[in-house]
């Protein structure tokens, strides 16, 4: 299974795949202790995302709000350019890979 930095790590590289393939150039932070772990460009779409893991079976809005609370709180005073998207991408064993955009007064799921 590996380290919880593994598994991270394994996490950011499906993430940055993803947007590659769709044209997407990916920045990854290795061993980010920051805000982000990945920065996704592709004209004027910015993406600034941090990937995370769980094992929760019912992910809701509130609930994740609740588990990443640190995460979303340093991602919200990033200095980020006003285009940019503030993104929280969510690897799920139960419901895959849950994307949600990362706003002032809580977040909202948005379609991978």
């Amino acid at each position: 299974m590996g380290t919880k930095y593994e598994s991270g790590r394994r996490l950011e590289y499906i993430v940055r795949n993803k947007l590659r393939e769709r044209g997407f150039v990916v920045v990854r932070s290795a061993g980010s202790k920051g805000p982000l772990d990945l920065v996704a460009l592709k004209g004027n779409d910015i993406r600034f995302i941090q990937c995370k893991r769980t094992k929760i079976k019912e992910l809701t809005a509130d609930s994740i709000c609740v588990m990443f609370k640190d995460d979303l709180f340093k991602m919200r005073w990033l200095d980020a350019p006003t285009l940019a998207k503030l993104q929280l991408w969510i690897s799920s064993p139960h419901e895959g890979l849950i994307v949600y955009n990362v706003l002032p007064g809580g977040i909202q799921p948005q379609t991978v």
